[in-house]
């Protein structure tokens, strides 16, 4: 979406051990891309926007961190002004004024689980056994007004791939 990028701007909650093993990954998979992470911690939900406020960064982009989604729109505010935009890892951000992911959906990862949790109430696996799974498949979500917003203009492709275009 934005080829001359440098930097990554992540805000992320210093309490969730989910979001500093994510902020990690990032950090491995942009020396590949070229990319510089820049990463600002928060304690509270209420520090988002100043956090975001304080990166200078071509794009942000938004773990799945309870604090930051919660106080997503500061971010929001924030990328706006500045008219960068923000990549989810989840398509209800994507809906609430992310510009796109190719992320979670939280009915597949739901269905996913029920599968493991049936397994055990039939018997037919023991918790201590159960391997641990990830999600395989991502689906990518796209939100026109905040790609404009950011001066992005999806492809006709983008779109048709998409599970959703808000």
């Amino acid at each position: 979406l934005v080829p001359d990028a440098k930097k990554v701007g992540i805000v992320y909650s210093s309490g969730e051990a989910n979001s500093a093993v994510q902020v990690k990954m990032a950090k491995e998979a942009a020396k590949g891309l070229g990319l510089t992470i820049e990463e600002a911690a928060v304690s509270a939900s209420s520090e988002v926007q100043q956090a975001a406020s304080s990166l200078d960064v071509d794009a942000y982009y938004v773990p799945t961190d309870n604090a930051v989604v919660s106080a997503l729109e500061g971010l929001l505010q924030v990328a706006e002004k500045n008219g960068v935009p923000v990549i989810s890892a989840d398509g209800e951000s994507v809906k609430r004024g992310a510009t796109a992911t190719y992320g979670i959906n939280y009915e597949k990862l739901g269905a996913q689980t029920a599968a493991m949790a049936v397994k055990l109430l039939k018997g037919e696996a023991e918790p201590a056994t159960l391997p641990v799974e990830t999600i395989s498949e991502v689906d990518l979500y796209l939100n026109e007004d905040a790609a404009k917003k950011a001066g992005i203009e999806f492809t006709d492709e983008m779109k048709s791939e998409a599970v959703e275009v808000y």
